[in-house]
């Protein structure tokens, strides 16, 4: 079963480009993911300055809140109140507790 919000149209296929089909069961209809690259410097995150670069576990939680705070209070105020869950890999264990925390700590 395909669960994203696309999937290949294969039965109209030619063997050109693809056409994609709308799934309307997508888990997308009932839940939203942001991908953040963190700290600097991983997968395609990128500074314009070797300043950039010179980041702590500490200065990187309190960037990635800033982000959160201001992508839901600023650009999407109508995401406020559904539920948050934080995650990561790898690495992401020792930031993620941090990141944590400074949302607990900006909603006191």
């Amino acid at each position: 079963m395909h669960y994203g919000p696309l999937s290949f149209n294969y039965e109209d296929f030619d063997g050109n480009l693809p056409t994609f089909l709308l799934n309307p069961y997508s888990w997308t209809k009932v839940a939203s993911i942001i991908f953040l690259d963190a700290p600097v410097g991983s997968g395609f995150s990128y500074a314009t300055s070797s300043q950039g670069y010179n980041i702590t576990d500490l200065t990187s939680a309190a960037q990635t809140y800033e982000f959160l705070r201001k992508w839901l209070k600023d650009i999407h105020p109508e995401f406020m109140s559904n539920v948050l869950y934080v995650g990561g890999d790898s690495y992401s264990g020792i930031i993620v507790p941090i990141i944590v925390q400074e949302i607990h700590n900006g909603n006191l």
